[in-house]
């Protein structure tokens, strides 16, 4: 698929996927004959990972950690929960302070 349609897709725009593209999060497409990139269903894959954890609140840092962890053969669980864990406390002090904000 053309990036159009990755962007489509995916809800990302154009410009964002060729900076995942220059910055490693994303590889580089196979481009075709007429010079076009041309994105693989594992391209769609990926950044449709990194679309959700960015949501999630995950730091680019660690979008790149997750995606390393995903690469290694090992499969090492402990350190995805590491990462979701520290998230997830992010995640709750910002619900405390919201609650307390609006309780006060």
């Amino acid at each position: 698929m053309r990036i159009g349609e990755l962007a489509q897709a995916t809800g990302t725009k154009a410009e964002t996927i060729r900076y995942y593209e220059r910055e490693g999060i994303l590889p580089y497409a196979d481009r075709t004959d007429s010079n076009y990139r041309d994105y693989s269903e594992d391209h769609l894959a990926t950044l449709t990972f990194v679309r959700r954890a960015r949501e999630l609140g995950f730091s680019m840092a660690q979008v790149r950690e997750l995606l390393a962890l995903s690469d290694r053969d090992d499969k090492p669980c402990q350190d995805v929960d590491r990462l979701a864990r520290s998230q997830i406390d992010v995640v709750q002090r910002k619900i405390d302070d919201l609650t307390a904000m609006r309780d006060e």
